[in-house]
């Protein structure tokens, strides 16, 4: 057994257990593998490792031609592609209806370009809104005030799906608190509870919890959890 088939067992492992601690099944949670800067043959190496939930082997890219060359050489496969990186507004044409979901829709203006974009491919793409939850400067993604007044708008987009939120949120230390560890994510739940409730929609994807906290994050409730070098190693250039 490889390396990373090694480390794919240990996440799926660690994914389940976490699900139990919190009551739920763990097949609620899907395992996004980040695949960014990773070669075809590392990710195949994790594709016939298992990397499966509900019959779906699942990676996360964050540059748009990067994950499009990926998707044309591995098309042969039965993968699914989530964008998860930064949007451009002049990528759009290229990441609507290529990817199964967005994570990353960080303004209303974003939205309603995806909207227009799907419009004319007879498609809905499904997004989810990215929060800032940390409100840091060098992180895009709605402030709470501002996808609060804009909800309502961002639903109602044609073309478009919400299917719920996602947070990058800051880097806590692991030696801190419980407490502080899970602040933003129980920020972004208990922000998605009152959305769904207000508005009566369903918004049940949570994307939230990296290699460093996927965890405590599948604790309060994500159902995608955001895992590259916990499965991959290190990036090239790292």
């Amino acid at each position: 057994m490889t390396l990373i088939a090694d480390n794919l067992r240990r996440v799926k492992t660690l994914i389940q257990a976490a699900a139990e601690r919190s009551g739920r099944d763990p097949s609620s949670v899907q395992l996004v593998a980040v695949s960014k800067l990773m070669s075809v043959a590392s990710m195949l190496e994790v594709y016939y490792a298992g990397q499966y939930v509900s019959g779906e082997c699942v990676f996360g890219e964050n540059y748009v031609l990067e994950g499009l060359a990926k998707q044309r050489e591995l098309s042969a496969l039965p993968l699914s592609f989530h964008l998860i990186g930064a949007i451009q507004s002049n990528k759009i044409k290229e990441v609507v209806g290529a990817f199964e979901l967005v994570h990353s829709v960080h303004r209303l203006d974003i939205a309603e370009k995806f909207s227009k974009q799907a419009q004319k491919l007879g498609i809905q793409q499904a997004v989810l809104l990215q929060v800032n939850t940390g409100g840091e400067d060098s992180k895009s993604g709605f402030s709470l005030t501002d996808l609060r007044a804009t909800f309502a708008k961002l639903i109602e987009l044609p073309g478009i799906h919400v299917r719920g939120l996602m947070t990058i949120g800051r880097y806590i230390d692991p030696q801190e608190s419980r407490t502080e560890r899970i602040e933003e994510f129980v920020m972004l739940r208990e922000l998605r509870d009152e959305l769904s409730q207000q508005y009566t929609v369903s918004l049940p994807e949570l994307s939230m919890g990296m290699s460093h906290d996927f965890e405590l994050a599948i604790e309060e409730g994500a159902s995608l959890v955001r895992v590259g070098s916990s499965i991959f190693g290190e990036r090239p250039g790292k």
